[in-house]
């Protein structure tokens, strides 16, 4: 954990064509490790929009998850960037130094209630970057899919933008937290057709439901998507 009067803003200077140049061979690795060193297969790569930025949702395992999603969005990897809790990933001045500085990693505080923890997840979204949220909010321990935070959707109806949802299969029997050396060289991405902000949002508030309760419609509702594609299906 930070110490006191630590902050997100404690970091190291880094020259920043060697950020660039670090972003970009962390990128081109990410390439190589899930195109030859796993053997991975995608699945609908042809529900990725091309033309507008949208919220990727996906079931969440592993280490592995952020840089498999990343591989699955072909072109469109280059304007992802992924929530993260600031307590594990933002928790020393080295962390914080790489983190923001050589990735696409944004931090997110987990004890601030939701309306106030999400003004770079929205800033994002507007400047037109696509943004991967993992909603069950941590690693599952035993490869089953916990329920569904509101973070999408709150963003979804909030920022008017899409969702796209996908299920990662492999990851935990690759990766499962706690371990450190692959287990397993089988992945999979199953893409499903977009969720469209405007039948979600009629759907709910265009039938006069409350905010909060709408976002607890659509939570339940991508958590669903998500749980087809695991079964199978791909809409």
């Amino acid at each position: 954990m930070k110490s006191a009067g630590e902050s997100l803003d404690d970091t190291y200077a880094l020259f920043r064509p060697l950020a660039a140049l670090t972003h970009w061979a962390v990128d081109v690795g990410g390439q190589f490790l899930y195109g030859l060193g796993f053997d991975t297969r995608v699945e609908g790569r042809e529900n990725i929009p091309q033309n507008t930025n949208f919220i990727v949702v996906s079931n969440h395992c592993s280490h592995l998850d952020y840089g498999l999603v990343a591989y699955a969005l072909g072109k469109q990897r280059r304007k992802l960037y992924v929530m993260a809790a600031s307590d594990y990933f933002f928790n020393s001045k080295l962390k914080r130094t790489y983190y923001q500085k050589c990735t696409h990693i944004l931090p997110m505080n987990r004890e601030t209630p939701l309306p106030r923890a999400l003004p770079v997840a929205r800033a994002c979204l507007a400047s037109g970057n696509n943004l991967l949220v993992f909603p069950e909010g941590t690693r599952s321990l035993n490869g089953q899919m916990a329920r569904f935070k509101r973070m999408a959707a709150f963003l979804c109806l909030q920022n008017q933008v899409d969702v796209l949802p996908l299920y990662l299969s492999g990851t935990f029997e690759s990766l499962p937290k706690g371990n450190r050396f692959f287990r397993s060289r089988h992945l999979g991405v199953r893409i499903g057709p977009v969720l469209r902000h405007e039948k979600l949002a009629g759907e709910t508030l265009g039938r006069g439901m409350k905010f909060s309760a709408a976002t607890v419609r659509v939570t339940e509702q991508i958590q669903r998507t998500v749980e087809a594609l695991r079964d199978g299906a791909q809409g």
